[in-house]
């Protein structure tokens, strides 16, 4: 499976955090962040060692990298 590199902007109370995500394409990617930011189950998401608190997340932007 191809997969390709995205810039994701995530805005957060205090500023914003940029990460590198790979994924297969930009809707699975945006429909897996949307489902983990949402679901009350999930409190936050780990990305290469970084965590970032769901509840603290107030929107997010994906480019292309």
């Amino acid at each position: 499976m191809k997969t390709e590199d995205f810039l994701v902007t995530f805005h957060l109370p205090k500023g914003q955090l940029e990460q590198t995500i790979c994924e297969e394409n930009l809707s699975v990617l945006r429909n897996k962040l949307m489902m983990d930011i949402i679901d009350r189950n999930i409190d936050y998401i780990e990305i290469d060692g970084t965590i970032i608190f769901t509840r603290h997340i107030k929107s997010f932007d994906i480019r292309e990298k």
